[in-house]
């Protein structure tokens, strides 16, 4: 009799879990129902977009506002993985005001520290630095934030910075994404000329074996590498960054770029997930690896409601 009170309180708690991430996110619900061709459950999320829209609004873990700032990843990436590279970083500033005088130069890339999109190349000495400065103004009045979710997403006091570009001497330079798990690579993205018009990906194993199955979905079309694409030199040594860096984390995307044969220290995504990749067999099959029984939020004790919905989580994952 007590199982089943349990079992019932276990059971309302959930739905009533559900009916507030729905009132206060109809968008978010809509756009993942359409997605998933089905209701999402928020409360005990199974796919992939239900995880991650669960992770935004339920799992604080510190790591995430560290992560949220792509210098401070950078350092810690560095500390956790012994003998990552990473690009040098030439200056830092709150205000374009505090730029040192050669800041926008040759050989130079300029990025927001909290946002995505937010990167300026600099392949030769400007001509009109000031527009530059209006831009990186722009990301400082305008933190990166998610659509609909601004508060749940993890903002550091918002930066720009200089890095030194990173040259490859034996080619394109390769951004290599990690889906890992707990210590564990599932998959990795292979991107050359990433964010340009000649961009191309390939999927992979972590052993380096091509994931043709991708290609073949209707709904997920890309501009692929051709077949005979190989992964690089150091690609072995990159896999195994990553997976170090995952040790102790559910689920994270380890971001990698591989130059001069080694791997360098990116960025570390926890909340990646736009475009219609997630529906394809591929995440369908993986995302049962993403087990949020090792979140920080069903591992640490709450309070209240929420202590009181993290145990009827725990039971239903079968954590308690």
């Amino acid at each position: 009799m007590k199982k089943l009170w349990e079992s019932c309180g276990d059971f309302l708690v959930l739905l009533m879990i559900n009916i507030r991430v729905y009132l206060r996110h109809p968008m978010w619900m809509a756009r993942t129902a359409y997605r998933q061709r089905t209701i999402p459950n928020i409360a005990v999320p199974t796919r992939f977009r239900e995880k991650r829209i669960w992770r935004l609004i339920f799992d604080q873990n510190p790591l995430f506002h560290l992560f949220g700032d792509k210098m401070a990843a950078k350092e810690w990436m560095k500390e956790r993985a012994p003998g990552l590279d990473a690009a040098r970083t030439l200056w830092s500033v709150t205000s374009v005001s505090e730029l040192p005088h050669d800041a926008l130069r040759a050989g130079v890339v300029v990025k927001a520290n909290s946002g995505c999109d937010q990167n300026i190349f600099l392949a030769a000495d400007p001509e009109d630095p000031d527009s530059i400065k209006d831009t990186m103004s722009e990301w400082l009045l305008a933190p990166y934030t998610e659509k609909h979710g601004g508060r749940y997403w993890p903002n550091p006091t918002q930066k720009v910075f200089g890095e030194e570009v990173i040259i490859n001497e034996n080619g394109p330079l390769i951004d290599v994404n990690f889906f890992c798990c707990d210590g564990q690579v599932h998959f990795a993205i292979i991107t050359i000329g990433e964010k340009t018009d000649d961009e191309r990906i390939a999927y992979f194993t972590a052993d380096g074996q091509r994931i043709i199955s991708i290609m073949h979905e209707p709904g997920y079309q890309r501009d692929w590498l051709p077949l005979d694409f190989v992964v690089p030199v150091g690609y072995a040594e990159a896999v195994k960054a990553a997976a170090d860096l995952s040790v102790g984390i559910d689920f994270i995307r380890v971001d990698l770029m591989i130059a001069n044969n080694r791997p360098y220290a990116c960025e570390m995504s926890p909340f990646p997930g736009y475009g219609y990749y997630d529906t394809t067999a591929l995440y369908k099959n993986w995302v049962k690896y993403w087990d949020i029984r090792l979140t920080w939020f069903v591992q640490q004790p709450k309070y209240g409601f929420t202590e009181r919905y993290r145990k009827a989580l725990g039971r239903r994952l079968g954590a308690n």
